[in-house]
């Protein structure tokens, strides 16, 4: 495995793009990326990460058994973490809280800045509201979000909201 510098400078950039950084100056915090064990194929494009992977990027958090990032001509297409359960957690400055999210399976396309999180998916906001489910999509530019239940494994949606007690 031949892992030049020029290849991990692409591939920080290529994550400093990336949608998941809570604010404008943390798009521009360095990534940093650790496992057991990394596998470089340059050619198609394909990074993987394997063992105890964390991906860290100002205060966006993703965590998983492995994590698989395809950078076709050094750009990012998709970043997809496995585990049980991948994790992620995010720090939203302009709310001051924290949104953190499971799943088996975390895929992030970034051509359609899509995050589908599937396999008893849950996202909580705060400990105070939290959507759970066998498939939850996040599409970024909409800011919707989509829950499927499975109806072959008479899996359902599960939504708690905790009102203001503040108010």
């Amino acid at each position: 495995m031949r892992i030049t510098n020029t290849f991990l400078l692409c591939l920080a950039m290529i994550f400093s793009q990336s949608v998941y950084a809570a604010d404008k100056d943390e798009s521009k915090a360095p990534v940093q990326i650790s496992a057991d064990s990394l596998q470089v194929m340059e050619q198609q494009g394909t990074s993987i990460y394997q063992g105890q992977v964390k991906i860290k990027q100002g205060s966006f958090e993703l965590s998983g058994d492995e994590v698989i990032v395809k950078h076709p001509n050094n750009q990012l297409k998709t970043l997809t973490a496995k585990g049980k359960p991948a994790n992620f957690q995010r720090y939203i400055q302009e709310e001051k809280t924290w949104v953190k999210g499971q799943a088996e399976q975390i895929t992030y396309d970034a051509k359609s800045r899509i995050v589908t999180l599937t396999g008893n998916a849950s996202v909580e906001q705060s400990s105070k509201h939290r959507i759970s489910g066998p498939e939850l999509i996040y599409d970024i530019e909409k800011q919707t979000l989509q829950a499927n239940s499975s109806p072959s494994q008479k899996q359902r949606i599960s939504v708690t909201l905790t009102p203001d007690t503040e108010n």
